[in-house]
């Protein structure tokens, strides 16, 4: 095993798979299976990028950066949003392009629904980076010496089940040869059965044939006269009862398993997310309150988010991970040149960017909807909840 992944496993300790599992609800062994599997991935993944000069500039600022903040495991459940996190969301952005699909993969392989599999990812984040600043901290690790150290901790990936009918392919192809040997033997003891057959039917045709010579040896008088009958008379088939069409079934409904909830987030009183988190808990809630994302922002007659929107978009997409029922629609401002149509689509298209965004952090994309014409007062995105 790698220094890394012996770190890794170092932090994650009994106590805090409880504390993970006391705060999202979901059983140890699964948050335990969750971060094994997402630490595999996320290595993967930086392995797969150790040759690439700019990610391994950026995870070596992640090892480097606060060199004077304590780096301890238990500030991954402490803290809300605080720097142990972020480095961790940061982590997942660099070892893969899609985290919002590892994320879907990860929730089918321990079973938790899409929020919480994007909570498990975004910890083990945390853990991987808070290993390699620990290790670069006691000198066991350089950032000249990082590409090697990713390359010597990824893992192969399990072998896979592999679909029936589909060849299997293993080293020397021990595998495909245990399996053609006895269907081998199982067609040499077959054969003599093979053989008998075109004996058979001979057998049958030369007795068939003596049955019909015999009676071609009786003379004309010998042969037995069937006395005539009268021909029968046609049955007349009864009528047939009239049936009922049978009435289509409908098959009953399966139940909609419901999506698991993330940890409910705490943000500034005051701040527009904390306003947004108290109005997801009133019950009923008004459905015409827009919600002014101001950090969401886009450069001047562009459809492209800037790079500082990436933090508010993070903290809305753990509101919505906290109330996975919950459905948004997303407005846009314009720029104030060009006709109606033009700034319509500019808005539409922004807006788009946000849903997009929102899906890549783990939230399912049926949830959010967008607007075609610009923000209320298109001064800046905005956000409203359609449905608690």
């Amino acid at each position: 095993m790698s220094t890394l992944r012996k770190m890794i496993e170092s932090l994650m300790t009994p106590q805090l798979l409880a504390r993970l599992a006391a705060r999202s609800g979901i059983p140890a062994t699964t948050i335990e299976k969750g971060l094994n599997g997402s630490v595999t991935s996320l290595l993967d993944g930086l392995a797969g990028r150790a040759g690439d000069p700019r990610a391994m500039s950026q995870v070596t600022e992640l090892m480097t950066e606060s060199p004077d903040e304590p780096d301890d495991p238990s500030r991954v459940t402490d803290e809300e949003d605080g720097p142990v996190q972020r480095r961790g969301r940061k982590l997942v952005a660099i070892s893969t392009s899609d985290p919002g699909g590892l994320a879907r993969r990860l929730g089918q392989q321990v079973g938790v629904g899409p929020a919480a599999a994007t909570g498990l990812l975004g910890t083990a984040g945390s853990l991987v980076t808070l290993a390699l600043r620990k290790l670069f901290r006691s000198g066991a690790i350089d950032p000249a010496a990082l590409p090697a150290m990713l390359r010597d901790s990824r893992e192969l990936p399990a072998v896979a089940a592999v679909p029936r009918g589909e060849p299997v392919r293993v080293p020397g192809g021990g595998a495909a040869r245990a399996e053609a040997e006895p269907v081998a033997r199982s067609h040499r003891r077959r054969w003599w059965v093979l053989a008998l057959i075109p004996l058979a039917a001979i057998a049958l045709w030369l007795y068939g044939r003596g049955r019909g010579g015999g009676e071609e040896r009786l003379e004309p008088s010998m042969r037995p006269v069937e006395p005539s009958r009268p021909p029968a008379a046609p049955a007349t088939p009864p009528p047939a009862e009239p049936t009922t069409p049978a009435e289509p079934t409908t098959p009953p409904a399966q139940p909609t398993k419901p999506r698991a909830a993330a940890p409910r987030p705490t943000f500034p009183q005051g701040s527009i997310e904390a306003k947004m988190l108290a109005h997801l808990a009133k019950p009923n809630a008004d459905k015409q309150t827009w919600f002014a994302l101001e950090e969401v922002i886009f450069p001047a007659s562009s459809t492209i988010l800037r790079p500082e929107s990436s933090a508010q978009l993070d903290r809305v997409a753990r509101i919505l991970a906290a109330y996975p029922d919950a459905e948004v629609e997303v407005a846009a401002p314009t720029d104030s040149t060009g006709d109606k149509e033009a700034r319509n689509d500019q808005a539409e298209a922004r807006a788009e960017n946000v849903r997009k965004a929102l899906v890549q952090r783990g939230i399912d994309e049926d949830r959010i909807d967008v607007r075609d014409f610009p923000a209320p007062a298109n001064k800046a995105t905005a956000i409203r909840v359609t449905k608690q």
